[in-house]
């Protein structure tokens, strides 16, 4: 935590000594108070992975950028900058009581453009590194990475290849099964604290590429996506006992459709399909489950499609986000909680009252089908859940689904059935509780919000 702040002083004091055009400052976050008209706090009411951003808890950002490119190599139009991003997580002194902070690093790379070859980028460093998302989901289906590690661009008229290549080492703290890390605390000697002796240390690589292609005179863009995931064998002893770990691997491949710039320039239609074979079928930061008799991920695959488009006219506006992922883990066992479909619909309407003043009414349905059997009935589980909400929102900035700020008076109603009640009371969804349909469950939502991001 020290190093952070003394890192953020040293940005602070580079801002106000430096020229405004060598420094860029930029934010987004999302903070407000909700209740759910029982006394309790409002909270997430969602049976899928990613649901609607309206009722997430707060989050923010700080995004700093330093261009240090020398005179002579502006000259030839070479660009230097370090990137700096970091996260606060919702824990607020004023709602906790408690003088703590959350916090992480999610950017911190040099980037290079220009360099050796015209419309070349290169960087290095820590990013999230990522495309085009489902905006009503806050949720990125295609290419979305956290990394460290280093990349590649080239951008030429309408065509942009890149090409990169991370690692990581996840540490899962004390478990019985570590994946990735392992080690133990030892004293210093004639001094005070201690270190880390690492007895299980293999990292997983990810390489990533992309190639987009602009269709101008179609207003149409096209993109191809790819990961490829490995991670070496490697074997430690613990506890008197020996324990091997065998190697995996795993890839991703996936495309995007955009149609947009029609009938206004902030229209836009996504279109994502994505596939995911062993390992890639976890995702970058997931510790896999469920494996095969060997050990590894082989058998696991994704299939995710996924859809979002933003339309404005004058008075009105509307907005979707949706999309299915069908998901199977690695182990022979077909009927487990963990293969499972799950899908949402989510619909915004807004209507324009004025420049700065416009109601927001939204619609979505989630399902959720797990591949569990229930003893009784003898048919799989299939958790549903309806939610319309209703958000009148000031627009400082004039109107615009994605103008930002937004400050939001939010009141949503959750409707779900039996099934879906197991899942937001944080219970193991299976039928041997005697399943019924009944959709009598139900959950408010009433709170008010600000959003906004700038220069980010």
């Amino acid at each position: 935590m020290k190093k952070l702040i003394i890192f953020l002083l040293l940005l602070t004091t580079i801002s106000i000594f430096s020229n405004d055009k060598d420094f860029t400052m930029g934010s987004y976050g999302r903070i407000g108070i909700a209740s759910n008209l029982d006394g309790g706090a409002g909270k997430v009411t969602k049976i899928v992975s990613n649901s609607t951003r309206l009722e997430k808890l707060p989050y923010q950002e700080i995004y700093f950028k330093y261009d240090f490119t020398s005179d002579l190599s502006k000259k030839e139009d070479i660009e230097t900058s370090l990137n700096f991003a970091m996260a606060f997580n919702e824990d607020s002194f004023h709602y906790t009581g408690k003088f703590t902070m959350n916090t992480a690093i999610r950017n911190l790379y040099l980037n290079v453009n220009n360099l050796l070859i015209k419309k070349l980028n290169i960087w290095v460093g820590s990013r999230m590194y990522r495309g085009d998302d489902i905006y009503l989901l806050d949720f990125w289906p295609l290419d979305n990475l956290n990394t460290i590690g280093a990349g590649i661009g080239y951008s030429a008229n309408s065509t942009q290849l890149k090409f990169h290549l991370g690692a990581n080492r996840l540490d899962q703290g004390d478990v019985k099964e570590p994946y990735q890390l392992l080690y133990y605390n030892i004293p210093l000697r004639d001094e005070i604290g201690s270190e880390k002796v690492i007895i299980l240390d293999r990292q997983k690589y990810i390489a990533s590429f992309g190639v987009t292609q602009l269709l101008k005179n179609i207003k149409l863009k096209l993109k191809l996506y790819g990961e490829f995931h490995t991670i070496s064998k490697s074997s430690y002893e613990y506890n008197s006992n020996n324990y091997n770990l065998p190697s995996d691997k795993g890839f991703l491949i996936g495309t995007q459709i955009t149609y947009y710039g029609f009938m206004k320039s902030s229209n836009f239609i996504h279109f994502f399909a994505k596939y995911s074979k062993g390992l890639a079928s976890y995702g970058e930061l997931g510790v896999p489950y469920d494996l095969n008799k060997e050990k590894r991920t082989t058998g696991a695959n994704e299939i995710l499609l996924g859809l979002a488009l933003n339309f404005e006219r004058e008075n009105i506006g509307l907005m979707l986000g949706s999309y299915f992922r069908s998901f199977r883990d690695a182990d022979s066992n077909n009927y487990d909680d963990d293969d499972i479909n799950e899908g949402i619909f989510n619909l915004r309407f807004l209507y324009y009252i004025g420049k700065y003043f416009h109601i927001s009414t939204e619609l979505s349905y989630q399902m959720l089908q797990v591949n569990n059997i229930d003893s009784t009935t003898l048919k799989a589980e299939t958790p549903k859940m309806f939610k319309f909400l209703i958000m009148p929102t000031l627009s400082p900035n004039g109107r615009g689904n994605l103008t930002q700020p937004k400050i939001r008076l939010i009141y949503s109603l959750s409707i779900y059935n039996d099934s879906a009640q197991k899942i937001i009371n944080h219970k193991n969804p299976n039928l041997s509780e005697n399943p019924t349909t009944t959709w009598g469950n139900y959950t408010h939502y009433l709170g008010i919000s600000a959003e906004w991001w700038f220069n980010n």
